[in-house]
């Protein structure tokens, strides 16, 4: 199932698969806590994800540019996100081909999605947009998703597509099973990382780097528990302070999204995956005539701009022509609308709550604070009520199972938002890039105040992006990897005086140090 492109919806809250995280009493969402899946495999959250194709708005980067992350900008980063990906339409000012990363055509269609785009067009005067990483974000259309397109379609993950190709070198060994403890210190100097295997611990020491990608939650989490953070904190649970850093594990960002539920007088994948019958007829649809919900079912979208005067859309729409869960579809056929802010204001935090890594850290992450994002979040849910009302969209509706035409007030819709709404898994933030000195990484990744450590994921993003979050956080690694690799260039092998002759230990020294640079940087 880890390679089905719809798998994730059984895979997800397996423990084996997912760590199967959740936040603390969410005082804003009435007090629940909200299941948090992380992938626990090869390939992290990119073998259990959605697999949708989302660059982001190029505001996103040249707002970060702007705030102080020099090197970002939407112009700095698009030569990565080309450099990452396999484009199916083909090359193109915006697109390249032959990455390593697939991004296709999503064929996992339904008639209600082509009706969802006519009641765009006709509600909002959306346009039909076929590339939602092309020049305009704003529209209504398929998503490019992350799968093959070999003789049987399957999932790409991060692993897939990098870890995959890399086996083969020497170089590197791929430890599993293993639980990262902390990182080791010489000093102030990064030297390896401690972890564990069953009951057994062992050192790796880290000839030049240490590089941190273990994503918003592990990764400040490993930071804290190797004395890097809060330190009055830290010093609480025993935990030597290395580095008083206040920032991490702060910033913490997600996308909360909306769901609309609708009884539908149409068949829906809820009436293809409910018997095992149906299920093996969905599996033969998808492998063999390549279309269906084997693809997943979160292949239609919109950007929508819910105010006119905004300058560009700041709300996402999924069309799901489903409803309940794969596990446990609901008895009727279904169709879901789940939506979202893009640039929440919400702020929550990662906070440990033992020395111990086998320990899962507090999650805060404080849906709904803002009152902005409490605005968004009604006008989420009166949009999706409008498109269903439509003429396009309204002859296939039965019934508006939730939130219920009896909730019509804001403070209505508001508190069944509270009730219901989920994250989006798109959790960025808790390791901050920045210009200034309380951010956590600096704008080459390295974490301040320390050397030999890097952070490259999810977590270094200053604001979440305008979308999904896999493929900037395949871009962040790509860029890092540019990074790492200008780092050592310019870093000094060794100093001989021009005055003096170099004794042969030290000519050996600098002659292996050269081989090993250009090692890496093969």
């Amino acid at each position: 199932m880890l390679r089905v492109p719809s798998g994730n919806f059984q895979i997800i809250g397996d423990q084996r698969f997912d760590w199967c995280l959740r936040t603390e009493p969410e005082p804003n969402m009435a007090n629940r806590r909200l299941q948090w899946p992380r992938g626990k495999v090869l390939g992290g959250s990119s073998a259990i994800n959605g697999l949708v194709a989302i660059r982001g708005h190029r505001d996103d980067y040249d707002g970060w540019n702007a705030m102080g992350c020099v090197g970002w900008g939407w112009n700095d980063v698009l030569p990565h996100f080309l450099r990452l990906e396999d484009f199916e339409p083909g090359a193109s000012e915006l697109h390249n081909v032959g990455g390593p990363l697939p991004l296709s055509i999503a064929r996992g269609r339904h008639f209600l999605c082509e009706k969802y785009a006519d009641a765009g067009a006709e509600v909002l005067g959306l346009s039909r947009n076929d590339d939602f990483n092309g020049r305009s974000q704003e529209g209504s259309g398929y998503h490019h998703v992350n799968v093959s397109r070999g003789l049987i379609p399957v999932r790409v993950s991060a692993a897939t597509a990098y870890l995959k190709e890399a086996r083969r070198r020497a170089n590197l060994k791929i430890v599993t099973g293993a639980t990262a403890l902390r990182i080791d210190f010489d000093g102030r100097r990064a030297k390896g990382i401690v972890y564990a295997q069953g009951q057994t611990t062992y050192s790796a020491t880290a000839r030049r780097q240490v590089i941190l990608c273990a994503g918003t939650v592990f990764s400040p989490h490993l930071l804290q528990l190797s004395g890097i953070g809060a330190p009055d904190h830290l010093r609480s649970l025993g935990i030597k302070v290395v580095e008083a850093r206040s920032g991490v594990g702060e910033n913490l960002q997600d996308h909360l999204q909306t769901l609309s539920v609708y009884r539908v007088n149409v068949p829906t994948v809820n009436d293809k995956v409910r018997h095992i019958l149906s299920k093996l007829a969905t599996a033969f649809e998808g492998m063999i005539m390549r279309t269906g919900p084997y693809y997943g079912v979160t292949n239609f979208g919109m950007f929508v701009r819910t105010e006119r005067n905004l300058t560009r859309p700041d709300t996402q729409f999924h069309i799901h022509p489903a409803s309940g869960s794969f596990k446990t579809p609901d008895r009727f056929s279904g169709l879901t609308v789940s939506a979202y802010k893009l640039r929440p204001e919400s702020r929550g935090r990662i906070v440990p709550l033992s020395a111990d890594a086998r320990v899962m850290p507090a999650i805060y992450a404080n849906y709904l604070c803002a009152p902005s994002d409490q605005q968004v979040a009604v006008a989420t849910l009166r949009i999706s009520r409008k498109l269903s009302e439509s003429r396009a969209i309204e002859p296939f509706i039965d019934e508006e199972r939730k939130p219920g035409s009896q909730l019509q007030t804001d403070d209505e819709l508001l508190d069944y938002a509270r009730q219901t709404g989920e994250t989006t898994y798109h959790p960025v933030g808790t390791c901050r890039m920045g210009g200034d000195d309380a951010s956590v990484v600096d704008p080459r990744l390295r974490v301040r105040g320390l050397a030999g450590l890097y952070v490259a994921d999810a977590s270094i993003m200053p604001t979440l992006i305008s979308g999904n979050t896999h493929l900037p956080s395949v871009m962040i690694g790509e860029k890092a990897a540019e990074i790492v690799r200008d780092d050592e260039r310019r870093r000094p092998i060794i100093a001989i005086r021009s005055d003096s002759a170099p004794s042969p230990a030290s000519v050996t020294a600098d002659v292996q140090s050269r081989r090993d640079a250009e090692a890496l940087r093969d």
